[in-house]
């Protein structure tokens, strides 16, 4: 289990004011980055940081975005997945917290586009509460 995650190179598929939905590429690993919660007034964000299946995702495009969302809600049922306030950026480190089975559970329940559930109250308490 990791506690910290170095990002080498960051692929965005979506965005609002930040990332939103993405790939993180650390030391050969992929990684998805989803943002769980987003508060504009107070600057925060919680993001799920989940291992990728290995895999070539060299050639993936924001057409594959559903399957690449498809893919990071069935990593983390069935995998590790990690919790961070940190936004992903390369050349930056993430401190992670490991995510508990309900953390697991609440976001395989997501929709996307993921900026729509983000910004809500109900997000903002359930992924800020932690």
């Amino acid at each position: 289990m990791l506690n910290e995650l170095y990002v080498d190179k960051l692929s965005v598929f979506e965005w609002y004011d930040g990332i939103v939905f993405g790939l993180i590429s650390s030391c050969d690993e992929m990684f998805f980055a989803i943002l769980l919660a987003f508060d504009a007034d107070d600057g925060m964000r919680r993001y799920a940081i989940v291992p990728a299946a290995d895999r070539d995702f060299s050639n993936v495009s924001s057409d594959d975005v559903d399957d690449l969302v498809t893919e990071a809600k069935n990593c983390a049922a069935g995998g590790l997945m990690y919790l961070t306030s940190d936004e992903p950026h390369a050349g930056k480190s993430l401190q992670l917290k490991v995510a508990s089975q309900e953390d697991q559970l609440a976001f395989t329940m997501l929709e996307f586009p993921f900026i729509e559930g983000a910004v809500t109250s109900n997000a903002k308490a359930r992924w800020f509460a932690q």
